[in-house]
């Protein structure tokens, strides 16, 4: 088989991996594009499962650049958040098993974690490797990748149940943007958790949140005041980004930001609001 053909056959597959470990468009598309360069000077006739060649190529790549890019974010100026994608999330959810791994809601989560408690949680989560699998890409012993997912899986501390129903999170978003638009500050008080969380990823170079906002009576306040005067031209629609329903708003039909939300049993835990001109390239 060919490069060519290798690449078209495994592409969406290491880019689903370098995406769920790194968070952002451009550095996933560097390792994959590092993975066939890498190919095109290797022989592969004593590769017995190409498959699992090329992921713990993509996984390990994937480690050394997240080591790198965690010092980055420590400078970062404001909240760091992952780049979301929508047109070509098409592409990825193919590949991976658990299509919920690539949401912003576990890509911002998972920053949480450690390279290899992220490359554990990842491959076991969202593509149901076996520990086994798992062990022999990050070269080391069964024993210690379940110590990894575990720590993970605590770090996390989530329950998926119920979290990533499309068209019950639509309908909540449907009913928060309408009552906000129409002041009704009751309804959009209730539609949000008490502890509700907001961050905001201006990248330094927009407006916005340095840390989160935290408690629904700071969010509600926040909101009002970005978007109490917004533009008249200003447009919200409800638009598929990492998998589940956001918010899209445009100026002029050009895309401001991204608002995505984590909703569990009909009620908004955290916004995730991305301005950041770089991260908006995707959607």
């Amino acid at each position: 088989m060919n490069i060519e053909a290798l690449y078209n056959e495994y592409k969406p597959l290491l880019f689903s991996i370098s995406y769920g470990m790194l968070g952002t468009v451009q550095e996933a598309e560097d390792i994959v594009q590092e993975i066939f360069l890498t190919l095109q000077q290797e022989k592969l006739d004593h590769v017995q499962n190409l498959k699992a060649y090329l992921s713990k190529m993509a996984t390990n790549k994937c480690i050394d650049s997240f080591r790198s890019a965690q010092k980055k974010r420590l400078v970062y100026v404001g909240e760091w958040l992952p780049e979301p994608i929508s047109g070509r999330f098409n592409e990825v959810e193919e590949a991976i098993e658990n299509r919920d791994l690539l949401s912003l809601v576990y890509l911002k989560l998972m920053e949480d974690l450690t390279p290899n408690e992220r490359a554990v949680f990842l491959l076991k989560e969202g593509f149901s490797l076996a520990h086994a699998e798992i062990a022999d890409m990050l070269e080391t012993n069964e024993t210690n990748c379940r110590k990894l997912y575990s720590r993970a899986k605590h770090k996390i501390g989530m329950s998926t149940k119920g979290r990533f129903n499309v068209k019950e999170n639509r309908e909540v978003i449907e009913a928060f943007i309408h009552a906000f638009q129409m002041g009704e500050i009751d309804r959009v008080l209730g539609l949000m958790s008490p502890d509700v969380i907001l961050y905001s990823d201006g990248g330094g170079v927009v407006k916005a949140a340095i840390r989160p906002i935290e408690t629904v009576q700071r969010v509600l306040l926040f909101l009002q005041g970005i978007y109490g005067k917004r533009p008249e031209t200003m447009t919200f629609e409800i638009s598929m980004v990492n998998g589940q329903p956001s918010v899209v708003s445009k100026i002029d039909n050009e895309t401001h930001n991204v608002i995505s939300f984590d909703i569990a049993e009909n009620r908004i835990h955290a916004i995730y609001i991305v301005v950041y001109p770089e991260k908006l390239r995707n959607v």
